[in-house]
């Protein structure tokens, strides 16, 4: 019997059946001996209809009500380089060798990850939320604490992974004892993190559009509550430049020549449940939680040993397209030298490649026609595919990797907008930039210098540069002030959008551009919880005028100055140099943007990037033949920024300098 054959027999109910309450309910008469008859049959009816439904919808019910859990993976450690750090929690100088690493944990299951708890003080302890396909709470556990870190100055869910550093032979032994006989060369000692979506991987059943766990879940709201987790086909990264990010190989350790593997291992004792009860082995065993990458060293240097690898999604992740023209994202991730190369196609044979231009967890957007001949495209519809393959410097093509999307009947032959690019999130030092710069977050893949181009339109563009820099991003920790001090072209007037992310909040405002004398200047009392961190992330966008360019740039405010010196860079022919120095305390590296106006399209930018030793940075770069004979017949200026995003563990801010290189043709 259907539902509404229920709901019509209950009303059919005659007199007589309506004497006795149903379902043994007792009716009191709200409306005293007056209330008439057809109220009361009312009453009565809606119960009986309650009884009936519960009974008839309660097995429907218990059988949509399937929880959800989660299945934690780990991808390979990537961007290794060798390095020397200060490891003491207090700047004290403790100078070590190390082995740098970026780390991405991921979540591969049906179900998002949650952990939530109320912090007052210090260590508290965490609980696991599980969700049934309904999105109600199907289950909680215990799981581990959480914990306050005080050099990333946010809260940490304790024991999430490990990091083993092996020889190869001792591995091997490892493996072959099944597993019982273990001779590790060194552990990492950071085991904590704070876990948010920051990093897309792949596109699940139930993979969102975009992420659900932000970066603040690492610092509490008003109420003490923190929840942090891993969305579906989303990961979390701790890129290599991030405090304790690396093993530690003690005071003047070194690695001799010879085979190694670095181990990491998601949740190596258990806490999280990954299925009902723990009762999927397979899925609870750190084997399933843990992933290798096998180097060498030759000569007192790391040696790239892999291919690297990726993601790719088409539209993001939708699952149908009306249009043969869509976007593809693509990410490519190595284990040393850095993905410099991507090539795509419609038929995983005919390939079209690019300069690579994705930066850690941003990806890389590529116009692409599922129904371009030249690489295996067509217009039949039905379940299309687009093949990726990542080119690292060191001269290997990965395997394909590849998503799908369902092309329906074709609406037309125009190309639709490209998709908001992916979230940028970051848990060093963010900035992401338009406009003008198009910068990249965090630091590069790869340890030397690397380059890459990308195009982007602006319609009728103004013809000077805003020439938007970053002199000073301070946070007043004393007096809670933000005082910041960015230089910008006289041409520029009006006023610019700011705003300061810290703690879990965001502060937005509007600032005037002083046009006398070039410049923007903020001091602002921010909230107190973001003067107690001493950093957050500064945006500050510059929306253009009728002979000006609009510009974003956004950068890590901080108590400590960068002391960001840069040299205007020199291009000769197809040379590009450029030097300068930086504090001691910064890391990771420095960027140089080069901007120009190709003869036939829209504003080009170049994006290198320069590792930075002992203080010190320089580039020297050799430009393609066709960017250089670009540049020759270009519009306008070649106009330059050079830029240092900030450093989280040490509280260094970013500061970005800006230089016109070559003068208009």
């Amino acid at each position: 019997m259907g539902a509404e054959a229920i709901v019509m027999a209950v009303d059919q109910l005659d007199d007589a059946a309506l004497q006795d309450p149903p379902c043994g309910q007792s009716f009191a008469d709200p409306g005293g001996p007056d209330l008439r008859d057809s109220r009361r049959r009312r009453v009565i009816k809606r119960a009986v209809l309650g009884c009936v439904l519960s009974v008839f919808c309660a097995p429907m019910a218990a059988q949509a009500a399937t929880p959800q859990y989660p299945n934690l993976k780990t991808l390979q450690p990537r961007d290794l380089r060798l390095d020397t750090a200060d490891v003491s929690q207090d700047d004290s100088g403790d100078m070590r060798n190390v082995l740098r690493f970026s780390n991405t944990v991921w979540n591969a299951g049906p179900g998002k990850l949650s952990v939530y708890t109320v912090v007052a003080g210090g260590r508290v302890p965490a609980r696991q939320r599980v969700y049934d396909d309904a999105g109600d709470t199907a289950a909680e556990y215990e799981t581990d604490t959480i914990d306050y870190h005080d050099v990333h100055r946010h809260w940490h869910f304790d024991g999430w992974g490990e990091y083993e550093l092996w020889t190869n032979a001792a591995w091997d032994r490892f493996v072959a004892s099944g597993r019982e006989s273990a001779q590790v060369q060194n552990i990492g000692a950071k085991t904590t993190s704070c876990i948010f979506d920051n990093e897309f991987v792949k596109t699940l059943a139930q993979t969102p559009w975009p992420f659900v766990f932000p970066e603040s879940g690492c610092y509490p709201d008003d109420q003490g509550r923190i929840e942090q987790g891993l969305s579906v086909g989303w990961g979390d990264t701790y890129f290599y430049d991030v405090f304790e990010q690396w093993i530690d190989l003690g005071p003047g350790g070194t690695l001799a020549d010879g085979a190694y593997v670095l181990r990491s291992v998601t949740d190596p004792t258990n806490k999280i449940y990954e299925s009902a009860d723990k009762s999927d082995l397979a899925r609870e065993s750190d084997i399933d939680n843990e992933a290798i990458t096998k180097f060498e060293v030759v000569d007192g240097q790391l040696v790239d040993s892999n291919a690297p690898s990726g993601t790719v999604s088409i539209n993001n992740i939708d699952e149908t397209t009306t249009q043969t023209a869509v976007n593809v994202q693509v990410i490519g991730r190595d284990d040393i030298s850095g993905v410099d190369k991507v090539r795509l196609s419609n038929d995983g044979v005919r390939f079209r490649t690019f300069d690579y231009t994705g930066q850690n967890e941003k990806a890389m957007n590529i116009d692409w026609d599922l129904a371009d001949a030249s690489f295996g495209g067509s217009t039949t519809t039905g379940v299309r595919t687009v093949y990726a393959q990542f080119h690292d410097r060191s001269g290997k093509w990965s395997s394909s990797f590849n998503d799908t999307i369902t092309l329906n009947a074709i609406a037309g032959t125009s190309t639709p907008p490209a998709p908001p690019a992916p979230p940028v999130v970051s848990q060093g030092a963010p900035v992401v930039s338009q406009g003008a710069p198009v910068v990249s977050q965090g630091a590069p893949g790869a340890s030397q210098t690397s380059t890459g181009t990308s195009a982007t339109s602006f319609g009728a563009i103004p013809p000077f540069a805003a020439k938007l820099e970053l002199a000073r991003a301070g946070v007043l920790r004393s007096v809670r002030r933000l005082s910041v001090l960015a230089p910008i072209t006289a041409r520029a007037a009006g006023r610019v959008k700011a705003s300061f992310r810290a703690a879990g909040r965001t502060e937005r405002f509007t600032a005037g551009i002083d046009a006398a004398k070039r410049r923007i200047r903020i001091d602002r009392s921010i909230p107190a919880s973001q003067a107690r961190l001493g950093t957050g992330i500064l945006t500050l966008t510059y929306p253009g005028d009728d002979d000006t360019q609009p510009q974003e740039v956004r950068l890590r405010a901080a108590s400590q100055k960068a002391n960001l010196h840069a040299t205007r860079p020199k291009l000769s022919g197809r040379r590009l140099t450029a030097t300068g120095t930086i504090s001691t305390r910064a890391r990771g590296v420095v960027r140089l943007q080069l901007l120009y106006e190709p003869a036939d399209s829209s504003t080009r930018t170049l994006e290198f990037t320069a590792p930075i030793s002992d203080g010190r940075y320089s580039f020297d770069e050799t430009l393609p033949a066709d960017i250089a004979a670009e540049i020759g017949k270009r519009r306008g200026v070649v106009h330059s920024y050079t830029l240092f995003t900030g450093y989280l563990p040490r509280r260094v801010r970013g500061e970005m300098r800006s230089y016109e290189v070559l003068p208009a043709r």
